[in-house]
């Protein structure tokens, strides 16, 4: 019995893991890449909106510092690592809610939905992000995506 619960511990905590990656940055190099293969437009509108993204998101970390709920550390040697370190907002949920605006809002909404919520409730699984961290970035997210690939 021990050795069932340690199986589906560890397939909860890899499925977890493997759905919070589908907001991290090298999904969204293959997403790109696959792009700039079949839609160049596309994938430059995409590479323009994560760089837009970039911007607003560490411009907001830089001005303001939340720590993240499994970082109990307050002082960096480095600003990457003070970046790096900061919840708000959460990158994945920008990221995710981009594409969602990029690639499901039309074609699949209900899927990109919830792909995208998914991605935003395994970052607070994770610990990485408190609730109005995922709500900020997604808020980013959308609006940045809808500017870029709807307006």
């Amino acid at each position: 019995m021990e050795n069932v619960r340690f199986a589906l511990e560890t397939l909860w905590k890899n499925t977890v893991a493997d759905v919070s990656a589908l907001g991290g940055l090298p999904f969204y190099a293959v997403v790109v890449l696959y792009h700039s293969m079949t839609n160049a437009a596309a994938a430059w509108k995409l590479a323009y909106a994560l760089a837009l993204l970039f911007v607003v998101v560490y411009s907001i970390k830089l001005v303001y510092f939340k720590a993240r709920p499994d970082v109990a550390k307050r002082r960096f040697a480095t600003l990457a690592e003070r970046l790096e370190s900061s919840s708000f907002p959460s990158v994945h949920a920008v990221r995710a809610w981009l594409l969602y605006v990029a690639l499901f809002y039309s074609s699949m909404p209900l899927f990109g939905a919830a792909l995208a919520t998914a991605v935003c409730v395994t970052r607070i699984l994770l610990r990485r992000h408190h609730l109005i961290d995922v709500v900020a970035g997604s808020l980013i997210g959308g609006i940045v995506g809808y500017y870029v690939f709807v307006a």
